[in-house]
């Protein structure tokens, strides 16, 4: 009896099973660790890549020299890190809305912006606004777009139609809308009008903001004036009777001005 409860009441601490405890424990820590380093290693070539990372912008639709500056642009906007550790250049990070906002803000002489992400690179899109007219403030020359939105400084002989504000302290403005819509749409009108009906390509549109009425200078020397705020067509149908009935082109050699503001009514001044 004494020899079995000897049995029972040892002690089992076997050094076998307490170094193979040990043993587990510490591949298993082991292989955490190498789990980790793994992910990690995973996670940080997935954001660092260079594979993924923005190494080219393309912009089309400009000038070499424009696409310089938007491209510099578009470098600025992909700059920097999101939270501190993803690069905002990563394929997955690049905000293309902020780009196109970013763009438009600083070139106003685009109408519109389109940027895509492709493997490895930006591609830009943009539409230019066109010079259309020629705007005269005082001793200066601006073109407008075919918006009446301010472009830049004129060269000589650029813009298609010439516009004078009556105004000298006009403020010019890239961007800007210089002319109201609707006084923008007459001269369109009348541009077209004197050109098609009357055979006069080349005219001068005097604009007095003042007095709502805007006088088209003709190369012939006469002029005629017109009520923006009203509607155009019964203007031109007057001035159309005036010069088939009274005022042949010889005539018109006299002719000093027409205003064609009063309906069916007209006046005129000859010399």
């Amino acid at each position: 009896m004494k020899r079995v409860r000897d049995f029972h009441n040892q002690s089992w601490d076997n050094p076998f099973f307490e170094r193979s405890g040990a043993g587990s424990r510490s591949s298993s820590t082991l292989f955490s660790l190498g789990l980790a380093f793994s992910a990690a290693a995973i996670v940080y070539a997935f954001i660092y890549s260079p594979l993924l990372r923005l190494n080219k912008i393309i912009v089309n639709g400009t000038t070499p020299a424009n696409a310089v500056r938007i491209r510099a642009a578009a470098t600025v906007a992909t700059a920097g890190y999101d939270y501190f550790v993803v690069p905002k250049d990563h394929a997955f990070m690049i905000d293309t809305i902020g780009v196109r906002n970013l763009i438009m803000a600083q070139f106003p002489n685009l109408i519109s912006v389109d940027v895509k992400k492709k493997f490895g690179h930006l591609d830009i899109t943009v539409t230019e606004r066109q010079p259309t007219y020629r705007l005269i403030i005082g001793d200066s020359s601006y073109l407008l777009d075919q918006e009446g939105k301010g472009l830049r400084e004129a060269a000589p002989g650029e813009g298609d139609a010439l516009i004078a504000l009556s105004s000298d302290s006009a403020d010019f403005g890239a961007g800007k809308s210089m002319i109201q819509p609707e006084w923008l749409q007459t001269i369109i009108d009348l541009h077209k009008y004197f050109a098609t009906q009357v055979g006069i390509r080349d005219q001068l549109f005097k604009l007095d903001t003042i007095n709502s009425d805007i006088e088209v200078v003709t190369v012939e020397g006469w002029s005629a004036i017109f009520d923006p705020q009203s509607d155009i067509k019964p203007q031109l149908q007057t001035l159309s009777s005036a010069l088939a009935g009274k005022f042949s082109p010889d005539e018109r050699k006299k002719l000093l001005y027409i205003d064609a503001r009063f309906g069916d009514k007209i006046f005129y001044k000859s010399n």
